[in-house]
């Protein structure tokens, strides 16, 4: 029997800025309380824009009035600038570690060393810890990522994935009300029992539109909003600096997603005081990214989209994110000046309810508790995989996990990537990676210190079992013996349009007496092939040959195919005018979990994920 339930189906508190922090020690509560722990995700959440942060809007007085009797960490830093990557790390307390949300055949959202992965022997899931000591576990989720038989939904007794059939088509989720109402429904059947409630609310992500919350903010009658911006908040002319109204506007949308948010948690808060348990249970408040709003860093002439939404750099606008810790029980009220990181979360949560690690299992984070009581340290900095943030500067290397962790160690000059001093350049603006190759040496051997062991023991937990949902692998990482060319910025091909869907660079073959062949390891088994081109080739698997013409609007489907001996391999021949660029090739696999392409596809483009 499936374990899994699938259901288909939003005044800056100075106190908590105080001194003194402390801890109590003991159990959490009255002992014959139920344990509940409620970690509450907002999707794309800047810690600059909440007050208890030094916001000077009222953008979160219901998160406010808790983080007065709670504490809130001050440098707290997300593992990755996308929400597939840094949840992962959060739940699973790992720098390293398989992806659990489904891919699509659309976008190639991840690498091919990262797409065969399965968890490592030693690794410990937030979820199945708190499932191991007797707690009801379950995940209410406004992402469409949460459900259709993944491995996140997996790691919960019950998942409840809002998304389908339910979602705001102006908004492409379901709404914070609707989210906070169900999850206070589900607490109210589940009074009496231990629970970990995960709840991942979308509504401070793109896109963003001028509603009463918004208009509260932005008191100008006679600004043109459509002149500039589209509908969903996204500036019509990316290259183009925005002026002072402009910014207002945009600041005005973004803060009144915070405020409707805040308002809905508001009633998930006031819920539990009524019933008389806020103060016996564990409430976290955090992200899984923060977000660009067009400030930087660099010159919007030259990173246009790359300075609007997420991904990308690990920048500070998108690498920071809030973490409030509600635990009264354990811990008093206060601010935490010093780092910490998405992997701490899951082993303080387990400690903060009173449960151990499960025997076997390591976290490559840590118990913030101990650093609070004074029992250990505080951190000296802060990682992602390619990427170290100290306290005074920041290197992010361009190079993969596997060169930069190599031995010997390479060398500065081997090396490409981003070096910021955050104490002369706090806008990362300057890049001096070139110029300082003693300063890149320096924080090289530290990322190498503190994540050597986590990669060697992710490099052994791979899989030859074909992946449960569809999956895209971009032209780039696909492995060529043949001189190739690509482009990812700058001007392509005469006549050429790049395209923005894939957010990756292309291959270009020209035609030549030999085809172009791009191969990659992938597990064996039948698949449906589609491929995303421009131009036109003849495309050969396995022996069987199809002409292939690209589509402006979207992939052309080459039919079933069969990898055998663990490896695709794919012969293009451009035919036409003897130039094409393939920018990636898609997968379904045989049994994939079905999904409705056109709702998906749907979803994708109102998030923004594709064009």
């Amino acid at each position: 029997m499936n374990r899994v339930a699938l259901a288909t189906t939003s005044v800056a508190a100075a106190a908590v800025l105080a001194a003194g922090l402390s801890v109590t020690v003991g159990c959490p509560g009255d002992a014959r309380a139920p344990r509940q722990v409620i970690l509450i995700l907002l999707d794309a959440a800047r810690p600059d824009r909440f007050s208890c942060y030094g916001y000077g809007r009222p953008t979160t007085p219901e998160m406010d009035r808790l983080a007065e009797g709670g504490m809130v960490f001050r440098r707290h830093y997300a593992q990755a600038s996308s929400t597939r990557q840094s949840i992962p790390s959060m739940l699973y307390s790992r720098y390293f570690c398989a992806p659990i949300f489904p891919n699509s055949r659309h976008v190639p959202y991840s690498a091919p060393w990262d797409l065969f992965r399965r968890p490592d022997d030693a690794q410990v899931s937030l979820p199945m810890a708190f499932e191991a000591s007797g707690f009801t576990t379950v995940a209410i989720s406004a992402h469409n990522w949460t459900g259709e038989d993944t491995p996140f939904a997996a790691e919960f007794v019950e998942a409840h994935d809002l998304s389908p059939g339910l979602e705001d088509r102006k908004y492409g989720y379901p709404r914070a009300d609707y989210a906070v109402e169900y999850a206070i429904r589900w607490m109210r059947e589940h009074q009496g029992e231990d629970f970990f409630l995960y709840l991942h609310l979308m509504d401070t992500h793109f896109p963003h539109f001028f509603e009463d919350d918004a208009a509260s903010f932005f008191n100008e009658k006679t600004y043109d909003a459509a002149a500039r911006f589209v509908e969903g908040g996204s500036p019509r002319n990316l290259q183009s600096r925005l002026t002072e109204d402009d910014r207002r506007w945009l600041d005005a949308l973004y803060d009144g997603s915070m405020r409707y948010t805040d308002r809905h948690l508001g009633r998930l808060f006031q819920f539990l005081r009524d019933r008389g348990t806020l103060e016996n249970t564990v409430v976290a408040i955090t992200a899984d990214h923060g977000e660009n709003l067009m400030e930087g860093p660099g010159d919007p002439a030259e990173d246009g989209a790359a300075v609007l939404a997420h991904g990308g750099p690990w920048f500070e606008r998108v690498a920071r994110i809030p973490l409030i810790l509600f635990a009264p029980q354990r811990l008093e009220p206060g601010a935490f000046p010093h780092f910490s990181e998405g992997v701490d979360v899951a082993p303080t949560l387990l400690a903060l309810a009173g449960v151990d690690v499960p025997p076997g299992r390591t976290c490559d984070g840590v118990n913030l508790v101990e650093i609070v009581a004074g029992r250990r340290p505080p951190k000296s900095c802060v990682l992602k995989r390619r990427g170290v943030r100290t306290k005074t500067e920041k290197c992010l290397f361009d190079q993969t996990d596997k060169a930069l962790l190599a031995e010997p160690a390479p060398e500065p000059g081997q090396l490409t990537g981003r070096l910021y001093d955050l104490v002369d350049d706090p806008e990362e603006r300057e890049n001096l990676f070139a110029q300082q190759p003693d300063r890149v040496r320096r924080l090289l051997e530290l990322y190498r210190r503190h994540m050597a062991q986590g990669f060697a023991r992710y490099r052994l937990a791979r899989t030859e079992r074909q992946p449960r949902s569809e999956f895209a692998i971009a032209a780039e990482y696909l492995r060529s013996d043949s001189p190739l060319r690509g482009f990812s910025s700058g001007a392509p091909p005469t006549g050429w349009s790049r395209t923005q869907q894939t957010r990756t660079s292309a291959v270009v073959a020209y035609r030549t007496n030999q085809p172009l062949v791009l191969q990659c390891a992938m597990p064996d088994g039948p698949y449906d092939m589609s491929v995303r081109l421009q131009g036109e080739a003849v495309l050969e698997v396995n022996g069987v040959k199809r002409l292939i013409r690209g589509k402006p609007d979207g992939m052309v489907s080459f039919g079933e195919i069969v990898v055998d001996d663990k490896r695709f391999r794919v012969n293009i021949q451009p035919s036409g005018d003897g130039l094409t660029a393939i920018y990636y090739v898609g997968f379904t696999p045989r049994g994939a979990a079905v999904v409705d392409e056109d709702a998906r596809l749907r979803r994708l483009k109102t998030l923004g994920y594709v064009d």
